[in-house]
């Protein structure tokens, strides 16, 4: 009887560890499974100089084209897949909430496996480890591009839809003229509105001042209502006494 105790004794601790590691398994299995399903792509990036993929979700094939492990080994990085003229802003918000341990969201484009473009928006936020130092960024990524052509073609028909003596026109986040109206147009003497689009609202106007207006509300995030200043448009040949009212809209 003894023996039997004994046994009992030596085996039932190995059973206990088996049977945790079995049961930790199977969990780590369902929690993957459970992230797959989701319609977004979780990802962990490392905090290194390379910001390296620490972990990112099967999903990841059906955004990009790229498989999971192509990341995982460092094949590919995000930033490749990135397009270059995104990338100072992206940069510029991640650096801020990464300095102030603050959650972010930042919309750009990446080019996918096929070649085509999509628009993807990041949202993470910093993780810090036992010591407070910044060990990893963790967050999901979404493709919007759907979203961002609906809204796209909404700012445009804004603008278009403004009629004379309104100069209007609509400036991204990089400062470059998205959409314009047809009397801006025409005051520019452009021959069509795509002319415009790329140029920053200092190519088109002239001014004593070393900011532009639309600058200065992107840089603030605060609008300028009402307010009047003597600009020569370049195109013309004598000054004109405008009143702005440029307001941010979508962080642009």
């Amino acid at each position: 009887m003894s023996s039997i105790v004994s046994d009992f004794k030596k085996t039932k601790p190995k059973n206990s560890i088996k049977n945790i590691l079995e049961d930790t398994d199977s969990k780590a299995k369902e929690i993957s499974l459970l992230i797959d399903s989701l319609p977004v792509t979780v990802f962990r990036i490392s905090n290194e100089s390379s910001w390296a993929i620490h972990y990112i979700g099967k999903s990841v094939e059906q955004l990009t084209g790229y498989s999971k492990m192509d990341f995982i080994t460092r094949k590919l990085t995000w930033s490749d897949l990135i397009c270059p003229e995104d990338i100072p802003a992206l940069n510029k918000v991640v650096q801020k909430a990464t300095k102030n341990r603050t959650p972010y969201q930042v919309e750009y484009r990446i080019k996918k496996a096929d070649g085509s473009t999509v628009f993807i928006q990041e949202q993470a936020h910093p993780v810090n480890d036992d010591k407070g130092n910044l060990a990893y960024v963790d967050g999901v990524f979404l493709d919007v591009t759907q979203q961002i052509i609906r809204r796209e073609e909404s700012q445009k028909a804004i603008v278009s839809s403004i009629p004379k003596p309104s100069l209007a026109l609509y400036v991204d986040a990089s400062g470059k003229i998205k959409y314009i109206n047809d009397y801006f147009v025409k005051m520019c003497k452009f021959k069509s509105a795509s002319e415009a689009i790329g140029l920053s609202p200092a190519d088109l106007m002239e001014s004593s001042n070393k900011k532009s207006i639309a600058e200065t509300v992107l840089e603030t995030g605060e609008g300028v209502f009402n307010f009047g200043r003597a600009l020569k448009l370049k195109a013309q040949d004598k000054p004109c006494l405008l009143y702005t009212s440029p307001s941010p809209r979508d962080r642009q």
